[in-house]
């Protein structure tokens, strides 16, 4: 069952009026970035209740939207000195046929 889409609305102008809030300097960014973080936190609670889930699985929902994190990266080489390939004699970018 899809939770209400009011919740749904609410989260993006959530986002948007923070963003917009931060940019056009109406309020400081820190209590900008608070006060949005909670505005859309709450409907994103608010849209998962209202989709049937308990308030638990609810409060998961909008904490794994803010704090996912980052994909992993590559690890760095093991020996960053090591010199690259020389180009291939047969195929060389620079030059023009």
């Amino acid at each position: 069952m899809l939770g209400n889409p009011i919740f749904i609305v609410t989260f993006a102008l959530a986002i948007l009026l923070t963003y917009l809030s931060i940019r056009r300097n109406w309020l400081p960014v820190l209590p900008s970035a608070v006060l949005g973080t909670i505005v859309a936190s709450v409907s994103i609670i608010l849209f998962s209740l209202s989709a049937g889930n308990i308030w638990l699985q609810a409060l998961d929902v909008a904490l794994a939207v803010f704090f996912r994190g980052k994909a992993p990266t590559a690890r760095p080489r093991a020996n960053p000195t090591v010199p690259a390939l020389p180009p291939d004699e047969e195929f060389d970018s620079r030059r023009r046929p």
